[in-house]
């Protein structure tokens, strides 16, 4: 082999060798959304309140002192709209409501039962940033408390619902397929592989241009 042919082996080795960095730097970059899931961690949610009505409920009442008492199944109200006694008269206005508590007390009748109509915070929600979620790994309020066991996310959506908390932020932990994910994980590999082929098919050529010189 003459020194031309040498030196020609030389140039198509050293621009191989910086096409395969540059189309791999460019595959790498582009693949990156298709081949991995994403991780986010401490993302920030501000909850909003998820209000529930409740219409019809039966609350027992007791006797004290020149007053009833009771309590509803639930606290944090909003709003109590109605209470009526057995035969549907309204007694609302006999009566005061503790919103937070959800507890009763009105002037003396001869009921042991009334039947209220309120709305009252069932939990906080918000929306993640990203969906196609693939898990949800961490749920955390103002101080850190780990409120992953109060909270259901669909995963789809990203949509997060946390109950019996009243917490306004939410700080989450999560993973997420990003758009133009491949889901199929023998797919994933090969596309893995492709700039590795390339340098190969390289490799081949340049080999084959030598032993044709």
């Amino acid at each position: 082999m003459n020194k031309r042919g040498q030196g020609a082996i030389v140039s198509i080795a050293i621009g191989a060798i910086i096409l395969v960095v540059i189309l791999g730097a460019i595959f790498t970059f582009l693949a990156d959304n298709s081949l991995n899931v994403q991780t986010v961690n401490n993302e920030t949610l501000a909850l909003n309140n998820k209000l529930q009505v409740i219409s019809n409920e039966s609350v027992t009442i007791s006797a004290e002192t020149g007053v009833v008492t009771g309590n509803m199944a639930n606290n944090g109200l909003t709003v109590l709209t109605a209470l009526r006694n057995w035969t549907s008269e309204n007694i609302r206005g006999f009566c005061n409501v503790t919103l937070n508590t959800g507890a009763i007390k009105c002037n003396t009748t001869g009921n042991t039962t009334a039947f209220a109509d309120y709305t009252f915070i069932m939990g906080r929600e918000d929306t993640l940033a990203n969906d196609d979620l693939t898990s949800l790994s961490a749920a955390r309020n103002e101080s850190s408390q780990n409120i992953i066991n109060q909270c259901n996310i669909t995963l789809a959506t990203g949509d997060l619902v946390c109950n019996n908390t009243k917490s306004a932020i939410a700080y989450v932990d999560y993973s997420y397929q990003p758009t133009g994910f491949i889901t199929s994980g023998i797919t994933r590999t090969i596309v893995g592989l492709i700039t590795v082929l390339l340098g190969l098919a390289i490799l081949i050529f340049i080999i084959g241009v030598g032993r044709k010189s």
